[in-house]
């Protein structure tokens, strides 16, 4: 049984995010935010629950940008994905599932790797404010949830090569690539000074016509990011109708754009075709795998929820 008011995330999320330790009293903190069963959560549940995920990400080294887009997702979500994880590791306690302890200590020597020696992953560890055993246990209850999954839904999600023939013929426009040019590229700004940018270009373009060697002229001469391989559609017609129809080698003529311009050497040229079955099926086996995990799931965990007693506070 589940109760909540639709409100509610929003606002317990951004008192979560408004609390700090010189501001939040323990008063604020031990205020009840949902019943779980038997359990109780507490605003300083879910700040802890959600400072120990970013954490572990930080001390696993993930990359901010992935560390943000989690963060901004548990922002949305966090209570929910905290009962989620209360729900399956009551149920993995209930079936007596054990993780055994050289697996924790195995990841936990993986995370350590990503730093230069073991003072740096402890000094790490400290300035989060978490110790080694907090971290353990983080890391066994993280495996039982796994393991769960691993169990109740991972494993029972098949699919089967007729549904992955069936996708590609229902989706076969989808798998078309589009035609693909490889370039090296000159690139000389107008910096308001166009006749200067001009008389530049057509200088290097005669020492290509002479023989210079491009990928020298370019190195030397161009102050722009090399374009590299383009598909058609990717960029402005003037410069797309000039290098596709290139050959192999060629180098076309001077493209003269509003802030700058272009000299271009066509180095392959890949035709416009469409991905064939056996090219393309692992990416819609995974695809539809992962459609039937994420419905097995939430049946699943739907489920779990309405054995339970669930109650959000407003």
């Amino acid at each position: 049984m589940l109760r909540h008011n639709k409100k509610t995330i929003g606002g317990i999320m951004t008192a979560v995010l408004l609390l700090t330790p010189l501001t939040a009293t323990h008063a604020v903190e031990d205020a009840i935010i949902a019943v779980v069963n038997d359990d109780i959560i507490t605003l300083k549940n879910l700040k802890d629950y959600i400072h120990s995920l970013f954490t572990q990400l930080k001390m696993e080294g993930r990359r901010d940008s992935e560390i943000q887009s989690i963060m901004q997702e548990m922002e949305r979500d966090g209570i929910v994905r905290l009962i989620e994880d209360k729900l399956i590791l009551t149920e993995a306690n209930r079936i007596g599932l054990e993780v055994r302890p050289e697996i924790i200590d195995q990841r936990l020597a993986e995370i350590k790797q990503a730093y230069k020696s073991e003072q740096d992953f402890l000094k790490a560890l400290l300035a989060e404010g978490a110790t080694i055993s907090e971290l353990k246990t983080k890391l066994n209850d993280q495996f039982k949830i796994k393991f769960m999954v691993e169990r109740e839904v991972r494993s029972k999600v098949v699919v089967n090569p007729q549904e992955v023939t069936d996708y590609y013929k229902k989706n076969f426009e989808s798998f078309q690539q589009p035609a693909k040019v490889e370039l090296l590229s000159i690139y000389i700004p107008k910096n308001n000074d166009i006749d200067s940018a001009r008389q530049q270009a057509k200088d290097i373009l005669l020492q290509v016509i002479e023989g210079k060697d491009f990928k020298v002229l370019m190195d030397t001469y161009s102050l722009g990011t090399p374009v590299g391989t383009i598909a058609k559609g990717q960029v402005l017609p003037a410069i797309e109708n000039a290098v596709f129809g290139l050959k192999e080698g060629e180098v076309s003529k001077i493209i003269e754009l509003e802030e700058g311009l272009y000299i271009f050497k066509a180095i392959k040229q890949t035709p416009h075709q469409i991905a064939t079955l056996d090219e393309v099926k692992d990416i819609i086996t995974e695809k539809i795998f992962q459609d039937k995990f994420r419905e097995r799931f939430n049946i699943w965990i739907q489920e779990l929820k309405k054995q339970a007693y669930i109650d959000i506070k407003s």
